[in-house]
């Protein structure tokens, strides 16, 4: 009898923890911003290219939550060069492109003082000092925390340049 409840308190606990802990306390984890961040770009992004910054399946993310059909996944998908133990994943669909390197960022930034008509989003995580820049945020559960948030790259450059002129500067200068 005593190892029968041992052996259910277990099981509950597991449970317990596995969809409700794990899932709502851990959410860089369990990418449980994907949904709405997917949906919303579908419905927002207007043809533009969308680089993900720090989100390494982000093309898969995007075509399961977006339904996509799997011939066209299979056919388009551009696969990353692959690691030294021959690892590889879907770096690009369509207009999708995950891009490990949060470095990155400011080649697209920079970018748009270029060609101001060219305009890309950028999905970063959480980055409070550029938060009134953002187009979109997702917060956690308690809606305190930033998972992720959306950006224009024109609008984030004009923000950064009105902001914080040195440092945009002195970013774009070294990247050209």
């Amino acid at each position: 009898m005593l190892m029968s409840a041992l052996f259910m308190w277990s099981q509950l606990r597991f449970i317990t923890n596995y969809f409700y802990v794990f899932s709502n306390f851990q959410p860089e984890v369990w990418q449980s911003d994907a949904p709405d961040i997917m949906k919303w770009l579908q419905k927002n992004s207007n043809g533009r290219k969308i680089y993900f910054f720090d989100h390494q399946f982000a093309p898969l993310f995007y075509a399961f939550y977006t339904q996509m059909d799997p011939i066209i996944y299979q056919n388009d998908a551009r696969w990353s060069i692959p690691n030294e133990y021959g690892w590889t994943h879907v770096d690009a669909i369509g207009s999708i492109i995950s891009n490990d390197q949060i470095d990155n960022i400011w080649l697209h930034i920079c970018k748009s003082n270029k060609s101001p008509e060219h305009s890309e989003l950028l999905v970063v995580q959480s980055r409070n000092d550029w938060s009134n820049a953002a187009d979109y945020t997702i917060k956690d559960f308690t809606g305190v925390h930033t998972l992720r948030q959306v950006y224009d790259s024109n609008k984030l450059y004009d923000y950064l340049r009105s902001t914080n002129y040195s440092e945009i500067n002195s970013k774009c200068r070294g990247l050209q």
